[in-house]
């Protein structure tokens, strides 16, 4: 990164700026069910349900607004923020931002690994 001397910026009454200290890197996924908006929500809330589409990953609801959005915390130290979204009675999306991943690598994974969860999620939906 080009940055300008410090005298610079002391001339004009200005604060240097500052360099990133840590870049982090993010992931987002989106999909929809043939699900009404409530039900989708639930597999998410409900702690027995979501341990079975999500495999061995822990995590922790740190908030939720029924059936409007959730936000997670994962063991890695990562956090998913999650939105639902109503298409209709009988249908409706979620979206996912998982945000604090240390690199790109690790965003490609983890968009990887939510298509995957959304098709379990998917298959357990169907046969709740």
């Amino acid at each position: 990164m080009f940055a300008l001397p410090r005298e610079w910026y002391k001339k004009r009454g200005r604060a240097r700026p500052r360099p990133a200290t840590r870049r982090e890197h993010q992931a987002t996924k989106a999909r929809s069910f043939n699900v009404p908006v409530g039900e989708l929500f639930d597999a998410w809330a409900n702690v027995a349900t979501r341990k079975k589409w999500m495999g061995g990953v822990a995590v922790r609801v740190r908030t939720a607004t029924k059936p409007k959005s959730m936000r997670l915390d994962r063991s890695d130290g990562s956090i998913i923020a999650v939105g639902f979204l109503p298409k209709g009675k009988a249908k409706s999306s979620v979206a996912i931002e998982h945000t604090k991943l240390a690199s790109r690598e690790a965003a490609a994974r983890v968009k990887e690994e939510w298509s995957a969860r959304f098709d379990a999620l998917k298959e357990v939906l169907v046969h709740a």
